[in-house]
């Protein structure tokens, strides 16, 4: 604490308490501001707060703002059209970074963690949920009790703050950069994305009505490849089956021994085992049959929009980035306007590199023909006469090495490239010789996370072995940090430099931009995003590629339109779902 007293002349600690509107902006039903020295205290009701034009407390560099998932918080002064504060610190993000790996927890539970006991949260949950009905008038009781919860959270932050108060000048910066970047996010958020709305219209109208047909349809199609579903069931069974079957042995367990079918698990698995993204699309499509509701704005764009009960997913399922993949087939851009989709090649191989301070694998980074090596044969003899064979090899060899990151079995990648086992052990011996600091560097980082319970620190995260934060996954954890920084550094730079990013997906990053900008803007953006990766590697650019947005990547690559074109086969087939098609393929209410 007392380096933030020296530092700033000013402590606000801010709390709101908002609905959710349907256009995705957060709007605020109250507001209290405690000062932290002089515990001055501003109350602000909704119609009070409407009628100022500026922050009622200083937000230049003197003054510190402090907030428990500031988001939310940010959302409301943009709502507001207040400015957003100079110096920002979120509790909850320096909560994360003390604790990660651990489950998130809400500001109560995080003062539980530090010893600091405060009475049942059960009537804060009540008055929140009387404040969720979208309403503009309240009586004087429920004024007064959801001002009273709002003070209570400021005075818990209060308690809060010396436990996570950052301890030197370092960790400082570090909270202001997550700061900062959360203000970026709170742009992001209030900019939403534009959406192609005909086509929105008739899902909202003839989905619901003809989901029967496409819920029989999509599974059918897509568990003949799986074989895990009884009729219209997910078998644990069968999909257990599956698993050994495929030599994937390393899937997480409930505490029960049963296997973990929660979205996270899935979708963390599915970035170790691609082959599965079909089968987890699908789950998260039949969960969401059959409604359609994502936020949108009369100026036709999806937003997402904070909420306070939700503090551990990075969007909401009613935003377009957040909900199943094939929704994103709806953004398009605007008139005279663009998007550029840039993202950066190979991006968890060029970490590895550099953390394992591997530089023969940092030159073959920038390789044209990347970690190019002889075909493997069956014999454990070399095959380099054929082209083809090499370049079916090369692609083996990044599988292998990103395989050996995420701590997969010789088995696990046998499946994954087609080849036999012998053939894997041959090719993961010639790696080793070849690549020698970087398979260290992996089997030491899985070795320390195991031993120390712990793994990797990077610019500003640290892992600790927990419920949400798995052995396996500590192996990966240090390239996801670096990864991470990446991002976040990279939306810094491109938000001083005045470009407009719609949200990030996955490693790449949306950018609007005037038609007439794109070719000079899209060479920008490649220095700033290569200078951020640089920035954070010591010096190690990474490469990036920009290029103009026809339709999201994630879908369309190894021809993953499957579940967006079934969807409408199957509501044109039922006669009902199409109300207009015109000739050129473009879709019409």
């Amino acid at each position: 604490m007392e380096l933030l007293l020296k530092q700033y002349l000013s402590i606000w600690l801010v709390n709101f308490e908002f609905i959710a509107g349907s256009d995705g902006i957060p709007r605020p039903v109250c507001m209290v501001a405690m000062e932290h020295r002089s515990h001055r205290t501003i109350r602000l009701w909704n119609d009070e707060m409407s009628g100022m034009k500026q922050t009622p407390f200083p937000v230049d560099d003197s003054s510190l703002y402090v907030s428990y998932y500031a988001t939310a918080d940010l959302g409301c002064h943009q709502a507001l059209g207040w400015d957003l504060p100079s110096a920002l610190i979120d509790l909850y993000q320096l909560y994360r970074d003390d604790n990660n790996g651990m489950r998130p927890a809400n500001l109560y539970r995080a003062l539980l963690r530090y010893g600091v006991n405060e009475p049942s949260i059960a009537h804060d949950h009540n008055i929140r949920h009387m404040i969720m009905v979208d309403n503009d008038e309240y009586d004087e009781e429920i004024q007064s009790q959801t001002l009273y919860l709002c003070k209570r959270k400021v005075k818990a932050m209060e308690m809060l703050l010396p436990h996570l108060s950052p301890k030197n000048t370092r960790t400082l910066r570090a909270a202001l950069r997550h700061g900062l970047d959360l203000q970026i996010i709170s742009k992001m958020q209030h900019r939403g994305v534009p959406i192609n709305n005909g086509p929105l219209k008739i899902l909202r109208t003839w989905y619901p009505v003809a989901h029967p047909s496409i819920r029989k349809r999509l599974v059918k199609d897509v568990d003949s490849k799986y074989g895990v579903y009884d009729v219209m069931t997910f078998d644990i069974r069968r999909f257990n089956d599956y698993l050994v079957h495929q030599g994937i042995l390393d899937w997480p367990r409930t505490e029960f021994g049963q296997l973990s079918l929660n979205d996270n698990v899935f979708s963390h698995m599915t970035r170790i085992y691609p082959e599965l993204f079909e089968l987890h699309e699908l789950r998260v499509t039949l969960k969401h049959l059959p409604k359609i509701d994502l936020y949108l704005g009369s100026d036709g764009r999806s937003r997402d929009c904070p909420s306070p009960l939700r503090i551990d997913e990075p969007y909401s399922p009613r935003f377009v980035l957040g909900s199943t993949l094939w929704m994103q087939h709806l953004v398009r851009s605007r008139f005279n306007m663009s998007i550029l989709y840039a993202d950066w090649s190979d991006m968890e191989l060029g970490i590895a590199a550099v953390l394992s301070g591997d530089e023969k694998m940092q030159d073959h980074y920038f390789s044209p023909d990347l970690y190019k090596m002889a075909f493997i044969t069956g014999d454990g003899g070399v095959d380099s006469d054929s082209s083809g064979k090499i370049k079916i090899a090369q692609n083996d060899i990044k599988t292998v090495l990103l395989g050996m990151l995420h701590g997969l079995s010789n088995m696990a990648l046998a499946y994954r490239t087609g080849r036999t086992e012998p053939e894997i052990r041959c090719l993961t011996h010639n790696l080793k010789k070849q690549f020698p600091r970087y398979c260290e560097w992996v089997h030491d980082n899985c070795i320390r996370a195991y031993a120390y319970n712990a793994t990797y620190k990077g610019l500003d995260w640290a892992g600790y072995l927990g419920a949400d934060l798995t052995p396996d996954a500590a192996c990966i954890f240090p390239v996801q940090a670096a990864r991470m920084d990446i991002m976040r550094h990279s939306r810094l730079l491109l938000d001083n430099a005045g470009f407009s990013m719609l949200g990030p997906t996955n490693d790449s990053i949306l950018i609007e931009l005037r038609i007439r900008d794109f070719d000079c803007a899209s060479k920008n953006i490649r220095t700033l995003m290569a200078e951020a990766s640089a920035n954070v590697l010591g010096g190690f650019p990474l490469k990036i590629q920009t290029e103009l947005l026809v339709e999201p990547k994630s879908q369309t690559q190894n021809g993953r339109r499957y579940l967006w074109e079934t969807i409408w086969r199957t509501m044109y087939e039922n006669k009902r779902a199409l109300n207009v098609y015109s000739k050129d393929g473009t879709y019409d209410s």
